[in-house]
């Protein structure tokens, strides 16, 4: 199989495995908020950074070094796993010291038990981030895919079963350990890593060399993420986080799924062009303008079900949570703008400026949203907006740069689209204000209401990204069309 044929299946399968894991999850996850509170949710939200560190450290920088090695050896590997498995340990310890503290903190002082059965996710990560290389580099995608979906719906419906059994927040727990335990396993029996034992100096340097740039960009962007988590936690309570998290989650959904299909895609694409930077502006602005229909579609379509989504699918108690996604889904649409003009600044080789930007752009934003923070969640996540917006106008303006296209001309090209997309979101929204139904039955009238507006407009708008994509499926099923009657023979 040629390298051209890997990468394509390769891709596939990626794509494959991100749909059907946050497919699977999002199903997991509807279940359990309906047998578990928000409270539990808000506890294992209180805990996330300190494991997002853990693992950044772990899974970050070494690998990829590894992989960049031509020609390397078992002494390569072993350095590398022994490297993961210190740190493993060094905060496995680390949570063990601190676990008291932090229970304090949060004013929760059943985190000390929590953080402690959880902090074992941390060494079986380290133990299986080195098994997960061989595959990578032999772009096995496919046993990769086949591990995350295994493990995300072994371990989902064991906590099913435990929240059911009425363990309560330890299901999320177990749940986490469980998809650990099972990940790594199937990494070492698939990988086969070549490991012997050994620990080289000089293996180490030339890895951090290389991985630590890489560790600091990640691990800034997982304190960022996670910070949130903390500031809830720290000046509201458990139940208030558990509703912040799971309207998170339900916006994340679209939005990543959205994020990781155009960059895996984006990339690949933009480099093969960067050569010629006509070519390469054309075909970023069929991106830019591709991606931002269906953001807007989607996040506003969100925004405008949102009662009937968290109602509809988890239930009353989840009502306090219906507020926080509609404003949450606005965060969601610059996602996938945000990264798609990062990641022109890698295409043009400048990612010493994408790592000066993601500094700048989290100075800048922490600061907002703490004010906002002082004055509700709600407000909070008004200053998350505001942030978004700031990093829209940074990361658009330092990308356009190297293809001359500025901010303005961003902006004119994707607003025939977020005006397209009032009527749909107005029209998704009345038809949840139908009296007699079920917020499920709504829901799901409000999906294939906004389904066909949405085709339905665009079609009589000739919408450019609707007409490409029409074009492309008709011209993928005319040749099963024209050979339906000789098959039918």
């Amino acid at each position: 199989m040629s390298l051209t044929q890997k990468t394509v299946r390769g891709i596939s399968w990626s794509l494959v495995e991100r749909i059907v894991s946050q497919v699977v999850q999002f199903g997991i996850g509807i279940v359990l908020a309906r047998l578990l509170s928000p409270e539990e949710y808000g506890l294992t939200g209180m805990l996330a950074l300190f494991l997002a560190i853990a693992d950044t450290f772990i899974v970050t920088g070494f690998g990829e070094a590894l992989m960049q090695k031509k020609e390397a050896n078992r002494l390569d590997y072993s350095t590398v796993f022994f490297t993961n498995l210190g740190t493993g340990v060094f905060f496995y310890g680390l949570f063990y010291l601190l676990a008291p503290a932090i229970g304090r903190f949060f004013g929760e002082p059943q985190l000390e038990g929590l953080l402690l059965v959880l902090g074992l996710s941390t060494l079986f990560n380290a133990l299986g981030a080195t098994a997960r290389i061989p595959l990578l580099l032999k772009m096995d995608f496919r046993s990769l895919s086949l591990v995350s979906v295994l493990a995300t719906a072994i371990s989902g419906v064991a906590a099913i079963t435990l929240a059911y059994l009425g363990y309560g927040v330890w299901s999320l727990v177990w749940r986490t350990i469980i998809s650990s335990v099972l990940t790594t396993t199937l990494l070492l029996a698939l990988g086969k890593p070549q490991l012997q034992v050994g620990f080289s100096i000089s293996a180490f340097k030339e890895f951090y060399r290389f991985g630590s740039k890489l560790l600091f960009s990640r691990l800034l962007d997982e304190l960022y993420l996670n910070f949130f988590n903390i500031i809830i936690g720290k000046m509201y309570n458990a139940h208030e986080l558990g509703l912040y998290a799971r309207a998170s989650g339900f916006r994340d959904l679209p939005s990543k799924i959205m994020s990781n299909a155009v960059l895996t895609v984006s990339y690949p694409a933009l480099l093969a062009v960067k050569e010629d930077q006509a070519r390469l502006k054309r075909s970023y602005i069929r991106l830019i303008q591709g991606t931002m229909y269906l953001s807007f579609v989607l996040m506003f379509g969100m925004a405008a079900a949102a009662e009937n989504f968290i109602i509809g699918l988890i239930g009353e108690k989840w009502r306090a949570a219906v507020p926080y996604l509609q404003l949450l889904s606005f965060t969601g649409i610059f996602f996938t703008l945000r990264y798609l003009n990062l990641n022109l600044l890698i295409v043009v080789g400048r990612s010493d400026l994408y790592l000066k930007l993601e500094l700048l752009i989290k100075l800048l934003s922490i600061p907002i949203i703490l004010v906002g923070a002082f004055f509700g969640i709600k407000a909070m996540i008004i200053g998350m907006i505001l942030a978004s917006v700031i990093d829209f106008y940074f990361t658009s303006s330092w990308s356009g740069r190297f293809i001359q296209y500025s901010t303005a001309a961003q902006i004119r090209d994707i607003t025939p689209y977020f005006l397209f997309t009032i009527p749909v979101s107005a029209v998704v929204w009345l038809v949840g204000e139908i009296p007699f139904f079920t917020p499920f039955i709504l829901l799901i009238l409000q999906s294939i209401v906004g389904f066909v507006t949405t085709l339905f407009l665009s079609d009589l708008l000739q919408l450019k990204p609707y007409l490409e994509t029409k074009e492309m499926v008709l011209r993928k099923l005319k040749p099963t069309v024209a050979s339906a009657p000789e098959n039918a023979l």
